[in-house]
């Protein structure tokens, strides 16, 4: 899940005593506070993945600063949310304006191949025998045509 936190910038103290700069970072969820010596990203990365490691509640998180605009994202994750977003504006695009999907036979056969039994697990059977015997109606349907 991912989860806003906030990052404040706070005066900390060290082990010698001394006060030094440095970030606190508090989840939004459970109000668990993080802190790192330092004020760079660095630092601020380092009390988000603490957080993670030191949930009390034991989860798992994706932690983020809510002041950013957006959170950090890797390149294989924004290359994959375009990719999505330009596939999906293709398809509404090319949607029938009656509400109707057409499928060729190309279309149909490609999809029998892709829900036939063989190609999922046991307990996904019945499912797949369901969605394979409608396509094939479905095909014998556009051959009768």
């Amino acid at each position: 899940m991912r989860v806003a936190c906030e990052v404040a910038y706070v005066d900390l103290e060290n082990k010698n005593g001394y006060e030094v700069e440095g970030v606190c970072a508090t989840c939004r969820r459970c109000g668990h506070e993080t802190e790192s010596y330092g004020t760079g990203d660095a630092s601020v990365r380092r009390c988000l993945v603490l957080l993670r490691e030191e949930c009390p509640q034991g989860e798992v998180n994706y932690y983020f600063d809510a002041d950013e605009e957006a959170p950090r994202q890797s390149p294989t994750a924004a290359a994959y949310e375009r990719g999505y977003a330009a596939g999906y504006a293709t398809a509404v695009r090319e949607r029938p304006t009656n509400g109707n999907a057409e499928l060729n036979a190309d279309q149909l056969r490609a999809l029998v191949s892709l829900c036939h039994p063989d190609r999922h697990p046991p307990e996904r059977a019945r499912l797949a025998n369901a969605a394979t015997a409608k396509l094939l109606e479905l095909l014998e349907h556009r051959r009768a045509a």
